[in-house]
């Protein structure tokens, strides 16, 4: 497995995940990132699979490169505060659910105009 670009070596593929699915996931979301690094699609996929197998801060630094990229991304916020929240940083976590509720005021009213 190519190592990820923005983040520690990676460990074998067994450790990855359990299942040979989430490891197939990281290797196609590092490879659109290494084509295309503000790859919206590959940030979500390769911070999910992060904190799937545990790698919680850097499943976090991925989706604060993706607030960057694509801050209106599904999900993005939710998964955010809930990685807050399982590192026991309430504030964090409630910072990261205001904005996903201010992001989704925001977009139900410019479509509406």
């Amino acid at each position: 497995m190519p190592p990820i670009p923005h983040a520690a070596p990676v460990p074998p593929p067994g450790l990855w995940l359990d299942v040979e699915v989430g490891e197939e996931y990281a290797r196609d979301a590092i490879a659109r990132l290494e084509r295309n690094p503000r790859d919206a699609d590959g940030l979500f996929v390769l911070a999910t699979v992060l904190a799937a197998s545990g790698r919680r801060s850097e499943a976090i630094r991925t989706l604060t490169m993706l607030g960057r990229v694509a801050p209106y991304y599904p999900g993005l916020w939710r998964l955010k505060a809930r990685l807050y929240r399982e590192a026991g940083d309430e504030r964090m976590a409630a910072l990261c659910t205001e904005t996903d509720a201010r992001l989704a005021r925001s977009s139900v009213r410019s479509r509406d105009r």
